[in-house]
């Protein structure tokens, strides 16, 4: 975890070059569309961003009048964060410790692009659940377990460059969950430490500490999307992301 955080801060001011003030052009144009069509309304809700990186969806949130609030383990995130959107609330707090709210004091929580990254994921999960209203939401992406490293590889070898219909996509050993390693978006330097679970073993978390699913998408690449960025043309074929929303089910 330290070795995490310490990377997180040293290629923090690279990955907020690399999201800037509306993500980068995958989360921008493919996943937030998503995310936010499935946080619904937030006029006058309390959300939590959890693991904000640098803010963008907090200020997105607060610019719909939302009461957000933006957390992350990476104080130099954090200072970036503020000093990008000095209208939105950040703090620096570490998911899998406990978390300084107060019980059923949130409306919604998002975590966008984190689980795979926390190593305590049931302690997370509880902490959400109790500082969540009843009949609260809670919204989470991660990488797609089924098609993204370190189970799946998309590889174009020499056929596919020369056609992109010959890459394939290569998958291996999900059911063997375990700890890897990986670069931190625009960092050719840093890495961080991703947690590979099954998609049964996140619904089965979500089950014990009290939430009910409501939805799941798996976000697909449409013509206009890969003509903008070709470069992405694989996600046409298969879901780089899953997305989740659940509903807390009892009162504290």
């Amino acid at each position: 975890m330290q070795d995490d955080k310490k990377n997180w801060n040293k290629s923090a001011l690279a990955y907020d070059e690399f999201i800037g003030n509306l993500g980068d052009p995958l989360r921008r144009g493919l996943i937030d569309p998503i995310i936010f069509e499935m946080i619904g309304d937030v006029k006058n809700k309390k959300i939590l961003d959890a693991a904000c990186g640098n803010g963008y969806i907090t200020n997105q949130l607060t610019e719909k009048e939302a009461d957000a609030i933006g957390l992350d383990f990476s104080p130099e995130l954090i200072l970036l964060a503020k000093k990008r959107f000095s209208k939105s609330d950040f703090l620096v707090a570490t998911l899998g410790e406990k978390l300084p709210f107060e019980n059923s004091s949130f409306d919604k929580i998002l975590a966008h692009l984190v689980l795979m990254d926390v190593l305590k994921l049931e302690e997370t999960i509880n902490e959400f659940s109790r500082i969540l209203k009843k009949d609260g939401e809670f919204v989470f992406s991660i990488l797609h377990p089924c098609f993204s490293p370190p189970v799946s590889f998309f590889k174009r070898k020499i056929l596919g460059r020369i056609n992109k219909k010959f890459s394939k996509m290569y998958s291996k050993r999900y059911f063997d969950a375990g700890t890897f390693l990986t670069t931190i978006q625009n960092s050719d330097l840093s890495e961080t430490r991703i947690y590979h679970r099954t998609i049964a073993e996140y619904m089965k978390i979500l089950k014990k500490h009290n939430f009910i699913i409501t939805d799941i998408r798996e976000p697909k690449a449409d013509k206009k999307f890969i003509e903008q960025n070709p470069n992405y043309f694989q996600f046409g074929k298969f879901p780089v992301v899953l997305i989740v929303k659940g509903e807390k089910t009892i009162k504290n």
